[in-house]
């Protein structure tokens, strides 16, 4: 006698149990056997295991050996919360270390419970004589990065399922989600499917990472290792300027607030070199975006230095310009060389941005 109490909470967590958990593909030739465990502690709502695997896929004419390691009595029974109960296959009562076979003769999709805990739930997937489960792959372009640089994501799908997504999961090394996209495969695509994204942010972090596909029932995954930026020295070595003439009086001063930086940079002599160069330099940290003056170039961001120059516009003497730039740390210390029209160094120093909050 099956008891079927209706627990709505508990279908609830049913219900999410066949959402999230993807099919194993059991790679065996028809009459073998595949074993499923009923996971010790499985009595117990909150245990997380129950039939161990879940979900699997098999050919047609495969055996599953279901065997319970759990204390407390079970059943493998056909159907699903909602449904009818036993019209396939039901073990009835197993006790500790009891077996319970069947072999699965016809294709299609079969969901069984245990009807005394209808929480565990499990499926399995039958595949017609010939036919075959859906194949997933992921890898991406490189296996080490730094932060900032671009991570670019590929993989193949087949066979394409109609209307069928791709979701692509990232989690960082702390395995707190740094990205998730859903993607659609397009048939004459040749079931090939890319995505990129940067490593840049609060939760990109040095360490290892996993990169999780998703398509239909069927998951896979991959890893990559991102390396701490390298670390220059705090503060660059003084050069001798050319002669004389090259030297210029550059002070630099910076505000902060928040993650961005207004950098002030006047050449204070009233006579001398004009600044035609000035590169930014920030230890320990990733420049997320930098812009100068109109004329003056906008360099590539995502590392710890930025150059930007000028043909036109330079900074002469006792004239004035203001850069800002946009950082991913809280307090940073910025070093700064100045350099003349002919990328001769004028100065170089640092500073640390005075706060401002708001």
């Amino acid at each position: 006698m099956f008891i079927k109490a209706n627990m709505n909470g508990m279908k609830a967590i049913v219900i999410l149990g066949i959402l999230l958990a993807p099919y194993v593909l059991v790679h065996v030739n028809a009459q073998e056997e595949v074993k499923v465990e009923i996971a010790e502690g499985s009595k117990d709502v909150d245990n997380g295991k129950f039939f161990v695997p879940a979900r699997i896929t098999i050919p047609v004419g495969t055996t599953v050996v279901w065997t319970n390691l759990d204390d407390a009595p079970h059943t493998v029974t056909d159907g699903t919360p909602t449904s009818k109960w036993g019209t396939v296959f039901d073990s009835g009562i197993m006790r500790l270390g009891k077996v319970y076979k069947f072999t699965f003769n016809e294709a299609g999709e079969f969901p069984y419970l245990c009807a005394l805990n209808p929480w565990m739930v499990g499926k399995v997937k039958v595949l017609p004589e010939g036919g075959s489960a859906v194949e997933v792959s992921v890898t991406t372009d490189r296996t080490t990065y730094k932060l900032g640089d671009k991570v670019n994501v590929k993989g193949s799908i087949s066979p394409l399922v109609a209307d069928q997504p791709v979701v692509i999961e990232v989690l960082n090394p702390s395995n707190v989600q740094l990205q998730t996209v859903t993607i659609t495969v397009k048939e004459g695509e040749g079931g090939m499917f890319n995505y990129d994204f940067k490593l840049v942010g609060d939760l990109a972090l040095p360490g290892s990472y996993t990169v999780k596909v998703t398509y239909s029932d069927t998951s896979t995954e991959s890893t990559f290792v991102v390396e701490e930026l390298d670390k220059p020295d705090k503060k660059p070595p003084k050069l001798e300027p050319a002669s004389e003439s090259d030297v210029a009086d550059v002070r630099v001063a910076a505000k902060q607030v928040r993650d961005f930086v207004i950098i002030r940079v006047k050449n204070a002599g009233d006579s001398g070199a004009s600044v035609y160069g000035i590169s930014i330099q920030v230890p320990d940290s990733v420049i997320e975006a930098f812009k100068g003056p109109r004329d003056w170039s906008k360099p590539e961001t995502l590392s710890s230095e930025v150059r930007s120059s000028t043909l036109d516009e330079p900074i002469q003497p006792g004239k004035k310009v203001v850069f800002k730039l946009k950082v991913d740390a809280d307090k940073i210390v910025i070093n700064w060389t100045a350099y003349d029209a002919s990328d001769r160094i004028l100065d170089q120093g640092d500073v640390k941005p005075i706060s401002a909050k708001k």
